[in-house]
């Protein structure tokens, strides 16, 4: 029998060695040619894959495999290119492994593809001879115009072993490079190899390394990102378990939270159907206090962390979370605490011994005695939840996924001005504007300098999700005016530097003016990492002044931050 001459540039279908006629030769062919698709890669670049699955999994290589994952609008592959039954039909990577050199793609289409069954690459022995198959790499200039798939022959020159592993097979004949990821089928039309290297001596990789990594599950599993609060509440996590070789033996899923931590936690999931297992579990215990509170009393302030609690004001019950900040009001033990949009006046209880920690050591603090105090939620949003899939058959791991659950604070909005009892700067109009300002975070009444949405800002790692932006030139300050007209008490809020900032050569400062008269002034800033804190009093103010000065020649990373600036209504 003679055997088609080699053509450059081709993925390779090996024949065993043995007395075949030319009927079976054309019969391989053409099943080897039905089942080999050509993948759109980017740059209008061809590439091969063949079909191991009708329900449409194909497998080719891997470099080619990343190449394709990175098409945005999802990639494509052509069945019978350049037939008149040619189809184009979507495709994506369902598992890219580095190590064997092999990808998988699922087919998009409801008709079964033709597939080929894969072989033994075990019983290859040098000298056999070789059938290619597969498609030039060459750059499509034409939208439907594509090569034509060809046909050629070669040898198999080395069997590349390591400690008895068939590592590679090569080939004796060139191949220029475009048919990597193509079958190699063996007389009884089965594959037992997947071409890799074309760019030189072929080199193919053995069936069997594509029979393990077909006996792994392909992991399915995604979830939205969660508010700290919805992560310490049971939820229902669906994961998915796709088999492309049915095990032998019954499969276990465990789902592991924090994995290698010494709070980890292992749920093993239940299978609700075909392929579909479920695990109810919430994904972050409740870890020690909440809330972070700033207490002013006679003798001097203190910040601590507490935990959340129920808390009486007068006649009403009151959850500590809910509540912004509590004035004392006079002598006489009332206090007026500020309650969303809401101001409630009557006697506090309920904190007269509250379990606090200051520093890492547990303490207990009366603050009912504070003559004034903020509450805030400790964010814990930049950790996420790590988890770790792991599907086991007769106690053999069989594949794992890992990942982390997003935690996201609950973004909050910023009250609009009017008769509410407090009122972010954010959502009043300037009266006057000196320099370079800009605004950040959600809720705000006037759009950011910076186009798209407005995020929080951070300094030290916590988040700021209401603040006004300062760049002030060399040896220069930002001003901002606003209009009071006497409706406020008072001005709460901090300064920093944003963690966006590199070192900065000059030296910062901060003043708060009230009809022309400085209120306060922050420390000078030579450093981030570290927040100034304001609680002035503008009872009696018609105009309020921002200020904000570089005081030196260069003004690089002056990324000045009012984060919170807050007033309360009388």
């Amino acid at each position: 029998m003679k055997l088609a001459p080699f053509f450059a540039g081709l993925s390779l279908v090996v024949l065993a060695s043995g007395s075949i006629n030319a009927d079976d030769t054309a019969g391989i062919i053409r099943r080897a040619k039905s089942a080999t698709a050509m993948m759109v890669l980017p740059d209008n670049r061809a590439g091969t894959a063949f079909c191991i699955d009708p329900s449409g999994i194909f497998v080719t290589n891997f470099d080619s495999a990343q190449r394709f994952g990175t098409l945005v609008a999802g990639g494509k592959i052509i069945i019978h290119a350049a037939d008149k039954d040619q189809r184009v039909v979507g495709a994506k990577v369902i598992r890219a492994d580095a190590a064997s050199g092999l990808a998988l793609l699922q087919a998009d289409s409801k008709e079964p593809f033709p597939s080929l069954e894969i072989g033994d690459s075990e019983q290859l022995v040098e000298t056999m001879p070789v059938i290619a198959v597969g498609y030039e790499g060459s750059e499509i200039h034409v939208e439907d115009d594509y090569p034509i798939i060809r046909v050629c022959t070669a040898l198999i020159r080395l069997l590349h072993k390591k400690k008895g592993v068939l590592k590679y097979i090569q080939l004796d004949t060139q191949s220029n490079g475009t048919g990597a990821g193509g079958p190699m089928i063996g007389a009884d039309g089965k594959v037992v190899g997947i071409m890799q290297d074309t760019t030189s001596m072929g080199h193919a990789i053995p069936s069997e390394r594509l029979l393990s990594l077909m006996a792994r599950p392909i992991i399915s599993f995604s979830t939205p990102a969660l508010t700290e609060a919805e992560s310490q509440t049971t939820r229902k996590f669906t994961i998915g378990v796709t088999w492309l070789k049915k095990p032998q033996g019954r499969p276990t899923v465990v789902f592991l939270l924090n994995p290698g931590d010494k709070v980890q936690r292992s749920v093993e999931a239940k299978l609700v159907k075909d392929d579909v297992y479920e695990v109810s579990v919430a994904p972050m215990e409740e870890r020690g206090p909440q809330l972070h509170i700033a207490a002013q009393f006679s003798e001097g302030n203190m910040e601590a962390e507490v935990a959340d609690q129920d808390i009486q004001v007068g006649a009403a019950t009151i959850r500590l979370s809910k509540v912004l900040a509590v004035d004392a009001e006079g002598t006489d033990g009332l206090v007026k605490a500020v309650v969303g949009d809401k101001t409630i006046t009557g006697k506090l209880l309920g904190l007269e011994k509250v379990a606090t920690t200051l520093g890492g050591a547990t303490t207990t603090l009366d603050l009912t005695k504070a003559t004034r105090f903020t509450v805030k939620p400790i964010d814990r949003s930049h950790a996420g939840v790590h988890y770790k899939i792991t599907v086991n058959v007769n106690g053999v791991a069989m594949e794992d996924s890992d990942g982390t659950i997003p935690i996201e604070a609950a973004p909050t909005t910023a009250p609009a001005p009017g008769d509410r009892d407090f009122v972010f700067l954010s959502a009043l109009q300037e009266t006057s504007v000196t320099g370079l300002y800009t605004e950040f975070g959600w809720g705000l009444g006037k759009d950011s300098l910076k186009p798209g949405p407005k995020q929080p800002v951070t300094i030290d790692g916590a988040r700021y999700t209401h603040a006004l932006g300062f760049n002030p030139h060399g040896n220069n300050s930002v001003h901002i005016t606003y209009d009071l007209g006497g409706r406020y008490r008072r001005f709460t809020g901090g300064v920093g530097i944003s963690d966006s900032a590199g070192p900065f050569p000059s030296t910062l400062t901060f003043r708060i003016l009230a009809d022309g008269k400085e209120l306060w002034r922050s420390h000078p800033f030579r450093e981030a990492k570290v927040v100034d804190k304001f609680d002035v009093s503008v009872s009696k103010a018609q105009t309020l002044e921002l200020e904000t000065t570089c005081a030196g020649p260069d003004n690089i990373n002056a990324h000045c931050l009012w984060v919170e600036p807050r007033l309360e209504a009388k």
